[in-house]
């Protein structure tokens, strides 16, 4: 088992794990821990790593560039939603459904 692996099963198990120095700090249900504790004994190396790369990382866009939120080159921006404008010319139905997000209403087939 890779120290990957290891890791998403501690999570899955709600165990946590971060690094101090050279040390594994773990914390999580008594009963898991005492499970984990062989696997993180065997692996400790690849957490290590694993877990001090992922300390290097931004929170909000993962990127290595960086280690803050908000810093210059953080890709985390805005999500602008369509929704706050006004409704197209060709929706069907009120401008509230559609702030709302409501789907667009169908076509009747009034012609046929």
């Amino acid at each position: 088992m890779t120290a990957s692996e290891v890791l998403e099963k501690a999570k899955a198990a709600n165990i946590t794990l971060q690094t101090e120095g050279d040390d594994l700090v773990v914390t999580g249900p008594r009963e898991a821990v005492v499970k984990f504790l062989p696997m993180f004994r065997e692996q400790k190396p690849g957490l290590l790593a694993l877990l001090q790369q992922q300390t290097l990382r931004c929170p909000a866009c993962g990127s290595v560039g960086h280690t803050t939120p908000g810093a210059p080159g953080c890709d985390r921006r805005e999500v602008v939603s369509a929704r706050r404008y006004p409704a197209p010319l060709l929706w069907r139905a009120s401008e509230e459904e559609w702030r709302a997000g409501a789907p667009q209403p169908p076509l009747v087939d009034d012609l046929f």
